[in-house]
């Protein structure tokens, strides 16, 4: 198991050297899309039952991706037709909701929500989705004086980036810290990054098939399938017996107050 893991990150990085050294079609359509298929692997390979249905949806999300990506590697060559490449558009954006809904497994964890979380989320949510709003989205977004068709997928992808930002590092917010979530939280903000980073270059029409930059979806990617090896079944349990608590870096005295009840066996 422990191969499949490293397997990933090593073909990641003879991927970067490649691409300066010998960049070709086997570097780009091969090699590249193998690393997201190897992320698949190791998903579906941890051992993660209590999470089959997060491993699911972030297994599935991460092979739309991956279909996306081939087509697109196959369009760069001149070796996919329009309907065909709109198809793998359509893959990127099918990627977005399963992450979202295995993600929110994740960080929930075994325990259900409670209804001031799910406020807490909302307000949370609402804020980052508000400052990207204004700050990041004028950035990437294109002119409007296009067809519609044009401009669905590059105005969906920013807007998808956001809300899945938004759900994530809101819920992520006001639960307990694990390992688990924090890697994922890595993995999809780098992918985020990444992609604002993508769709800005893009807006300018200075972005060409085969950057550095391309590597940055991979690593996200690579991050969101390891969280799934470091996964607890009861997070809240990680750090003593009602662990560490967002609220707690607030007020610390709660933290210490249900440690010490913890002791006495309260």
């Amino acid at each position: 198991m422990r191969i499949v893991r490293l397997l990933g990150p090593a073909l990641l990085a003879l991927h970067l050297v490649l691409r300066v050294t010998n960049q070709s079609i086997w570097t780009e359509v091969l090699l590249y899309n193998l690393v997201g298929l190897i992320a698949i692997i190791s998903l579906v390979l941890s051992p993660t039952l209590e999470f089959s249905t997060a491993k699911f949806a972030i297994g599935f999300g991460i092979f739309a991706w991956v279909i996306g990506s081939v087509i697109a590697s196959f369009a760069h060559y001149n070796f996919a037709k329009t309907l065909l490449t709109s198809f793998g558009e359509l893959m990127y954006l099918v990627f977005y909701p399963f992450i979202v809904i295995g993600s929110i497994r994740i960080i929930r964890g075994q325990s259900t929500y409670k209804k001031s979380e799910i406020l807490d989320s909302a307000i949370i949510g609402l804020g980052i989705t508000t400052f990207g709003a204004a700050v990041l989205l004028p950035q990437v977004l294109p002119t409007l004086n296009q067809p519609f068709v044009q401009l669905f997928y590059p105005l969906a992808y920013p807007l998808a980036d956001l809300f899945l930002a938004a759900i994530v590092l809101s819920l992520f917010s006001i639960r307990s810290f694990s390992s688990g979530s924090l890697i994922l939280i890595i993995g999809i903000t780098s992918f985020v990054l990444t992609d604002f980073l993508y769709l800005s270059i893009d807006s300018f029409a200075n972005y060409s098939i085969g950057g550095v930059i391309d590597d940055g979806w991979l690593f996200g990617l690579l991050l969101i399938s390891e969280s799934f090896w470091h996964l607890d079944i009861s997070p809240a349990n990680v750090f003593g017996c009602s662990g560490i608590k967002k609220s707690d870096l607030y007020y610390p005295f709660s933290f210490f107050e249900r440690n010490s009840s913890c002791n006495n066996g309260t």
